[in-house]
């Protein structure tokens, strides 16, 4: 086809290959170096097997096997990492080129030379792609992404409570060779009497205390119900879990407000020490989108009726208000504090205007950082 002319026609600009007779393909010596180069590397990118792969998907997108966004997260990751290795080896290909080209490589340093590549802490359940530690500018709080980004959504907000995060080089011995252990520093004092500030855990379910502690799901139950939603496209989305919600959820108030909502914390867990009551976070897991808009009104919302409106807003804009002619089914959501929540409307001009949230209902001065859609 096309394609493949130009690719043709690339290769013999470049002089990796020449024509015999005008029909038969030649190899020169910067082609075959490259060739023995990138073999030396230990995986086969002279070999078609990354266009085949692709190719195969393309046929399964066709016969309507395999969704088009996810085939594209995956071969995005697959070249990535071909490229990071590739980088991390760059010297294998001076060194076989050096043979044919009758040169000396320079030598560089090894310093001049890293490349960070993310290690993977597990795979998505949802596009297969790794699931990488990253750290958001400019508080520095941590949580765990999907590198399928922006075909795939999948997030884990983890508590500012954790000071750092790594992934450590063990494996879970009850999760399987697949997950990968945490190395966790938690602020001094965050986790009382329960933790060590420094502590090696897992996030994938085995470890169901200090995912009580932290207030956070297991990776695999997170995934269950990211999956659910994508079966129920029109549900709305839940308040925790790798969740993506679509265009048309964020725009249908109404629907989303007639939505069961769920609380995020478990009443019956046994109770958490007092230094960690205040959680700083909300909606553990959110979607990407979400969140930007969240960080820009969360901080504004209160117990804001009638006229005490303008003393809570120093611009002279209500972001936040009471909903007090709708049906207030707070008794079914608790806060942190272990009280009824309650239900508020966002007033603010965005994407979410007429939407409804449950926050804590105590006065502003003893009001925990419960947040909820």
């Amino acid at each position: 086809d096309a394609t493949h002319a130009e690719h043709i026609e690339k290769i013999k600009s470049r002089q990796y290959v020449g024509l015999e007779n005008n029909i038969y393909f030649v190899p020169g010596h910067l082609g075959i170096g490259l060739v023995d180069g990138y073999d030396s590397m230990g995986f086969n990118m002279s070999k078609p097997h990354l266009r085949a792969e692709l190719e195969a998907d393309l046929v399964r997108i066709s016969n309507g096997e395999k969704d088009a966004q996810i085939v594209l997260a995956e071969q995005i990751v697959k070249y990535k990492e071909v490229f990071q290795l590739a980088m991390e080896q760059a010297e294998k290909i001076d060194t076989a080129l050096a043979q044919y080209l009758n040169t000396r490589p320079v030598a560089v340093a090894a310093d001049e030379m890293v490349v960070n590549v993310p290690q993977s802490v597990t795979k998505c359940q949802r596009c297969r792609c790794n699931i990488v530690v990253k750290q958001r500018q400019p508080n520095g709080s941590f949580y765990l992404s999907c590198q399928g980004y922006p075909q795939c959504r999948c997030v884990l907000w983890l508590p500012s409570s954790i000071a750092g995060l790594e992934i450590a080089d063990t494996t879970c011995p009850e999760c399987g060779p697949d997950v990968r252990q945490l190395k966790i520093t938690f602020q001094p004092g965050a986790m009382g009497q329960y933790y060590p500030t420094h502590h090696v855990g897992c996030l994938h379910g085995c470890d169901t205390r200090l995912l009580e502690m932290l207030g956070i799901q297991s990776i695999p139950s997170v995934f269950q119900e990211r999956s659910m939603q994508q079966e129920q496209p029109n549900a709305s989305a839940s308040s925790s879990g790798y969740s993506s919600v679509s265009s048309n959820a964020r725009s249908s108030s109404s629907s989303i407000s007639n939505q069961p909502q769920r609380n995020v914390f478990n009443n019956n867990l046994p109770q958490r020490p007092s230094t960690n009551l205040r959680t700083q976070f909300q909606n553990s897991f959110v979607d990407n989108d979400s969140d930007d808009e969240y960080n820009q009104g969360v901080t504004n919302r209160g117990t804001n009726n009638g006229n005490n409106n303008n003393q809570r807003t120093t611009n002279n804009r209500q972001s936040w208000t009471m909903e007090s002619n709708v049906n207030n089914d707070s008794d079914d959501v608790c806060c942190t504090c272990g009280i009824p929540a309650r239900k508020l409307k966002v007033m603010k001009e965005s994407v979410n205007k007429g939407r409804f949230f449950f926050s804590c209902s105590k006065p502003q001065e003893d009001r925990c950082n419960f947040f909820q859609w």
